[in-house]
């Protein structure tokens, strides 16, 4: 990651953004709260260091949020506590009027 991050500030991309996968067939909602926190914290942390926001993009499709066994993130509330819990200040929504 922190090569991918230094080839982004090199040309000048200030934003970096992911959408959160809505459902899990391994994972329940909690185990994947904390499990996507603690990767997401880490990718915030290399791209804070290179100078990058990190945008989340949450996705509230119903037929894709039952495609899983166990349902996820899919809401803007849902979403500002993940961003919470990640707890760094490079990290945002990104709003897609698609979904």
């Amino acid at each position: 990651m922190p090569q991918y991050a230094k080839a982004l500030q090199k040309v000048g991309a200030n934003r970096v953004n992911t959408w959160i996968p809505l459902s899990s067939d391994r994972f329940t909602y909690r185990h994947n709260f904390a499990l996507q926190t603690d990767r997401l914290r880490e990718i915030a942390k290399v791209l804070k260091d290179h100078g990058q926001r990190l945008g989340l993009e949450y996705i509230g499709t119903h037929t894709l949020l039952i495609r899983g066994k166990y349902p996820f993130i899919h809401t803007m509330s849902e979403t500002k506590e993940l961003i919470a819990e990640i707890g760094t200040d490079n990290v945002g929504f990104v709003l897609d009027s698609w979904y």
